[in-house]
């Protein structure tokens, strides 16, 4: 009887994790098969790049192109001005 005890309280907690990780995620569970969101190329890199801006006065955020091998390959450097420490 123990075993089988354990057993409903490791599944329960399970099911409650899975039904709490969705509320977090702001999607309710359901039973219903929703089609995926889909997003172009431009949306997804947007976002990317709003995501990863820089917002303190003293960073530094450039997006380089070089020439390498007849090839344009892009460099970017992140971060703070040397005389500086950055805060948002």
């Amino acid at each position: 009887m123990h075993r089988y005890l354990s057993s409903f309280r490791l599944l329960t907690i399970v099911i409650v994790s899975l039904a709490l990780m969705h509320v977090l995620r702001g999607q309710a569970p359901s039973s219903s098969t929703t089609k995926p969101t889909t997003f172009t190329r431009k949306e997804v890199t947007d976002i990317l790049a709003e995501n990863r801006r820089i917002v303190s006065d003293n960073g530094v955020e450039e997006l380089i192109p070089l020439q390498i091998n007849g090839t344009t390959q892009w460099v970017s450097v992140r971060g703070c001005r040397f005389s500086f420490t950055c805060r948002n």
